[in-house]
């Protein structure tokens, strides 16, 4: 219920009395087991953050650069069924508890993406790191574009990612030699066939 009231609207624009009726009970009842808006909508940004952790949950079993287009295809459902609040926080809704919670979800996807990269050691690789940080940055900012201006197609953007993608790990792998990172075989035919579907005809 709150996930959805603060998904489509700002936080500044839902009231109190919104979240009391839409959870059928009194404001006084919302306080004493919430302790107030402010701690409401902190719980609703958390419960939100698991649910797209959990729909960016493909199948392990799938080849690395298939798991990467439907990663990218799940988080851009997600960004539409909650745009309001999703383009309220990127572009600047966001305070010191928010950006904690949306840090530790970003953290979370970069453990992901090294993790399936199986490098050699196991140990911290910064370079990959920091090129999957990057990354999601640039995920969350050509989302947040996407959702206001739709002149580029959908199959065209998660082409436009992919190849940034690409790029970014190439930049890494170079940095970093001796990761043992290597590209799935799979990936050129992946790439042709995103550019292809979002190449105009």
């Amino acid at each position: 219920m709150g996930v959805s009231l603060f998904s489509q609207r700002p936080y500044d624009e839902v009231s109190i009395d919104e979240i009391a009726a839409a959870a059928g009970i009194s404001r006084g009842l919302l306080y004493h087991y919430f302790g107030g808006k402010r701690s409401f909508y902190l719980g609703c940004i958390k419960i939100a953050s698991a649910q797209l952790l959990d729909a960016l949950s493909p199948d392990p079993a799938l080849s690395g650069p298939v798991r990467a287009v439907a990663s990218l295809n799940a988080y851009l459902d997600w960004v539409s069924a909650h745009s309001g609040g999703y383009l309220a926080l990127m572009r600047g809704g966001i305070d010191g508890e928010v950006a904690e919670i949306m840090e530790q979800t970003r953290a979370a996807l970069v453990e992901r993406i090294i993790d399936g990269m199986a490098l050699t050691p196991p140990g911290p690789h910064p370079a990959f790191a920091l090129a999957a940080r990057a990354w999601l940055g640039a995920v969350e900012a050509a989302a947040a574009s996407w959702l206001t201006d739709q002149s580029l197609s959908r199959d065209a953007l998660v082409s436009l990612l992919m190849v940034n993608l690409v790029g970014s790990l190439s930049g890494a792998a170079v940095l970093e030699p001796g990761a043992g990172f290597t590209f799935d075989p799979g990936l050129r035919a992946i790439l042709d066939q995103a550019l292809a579907a979002s190449t105009p005809h």
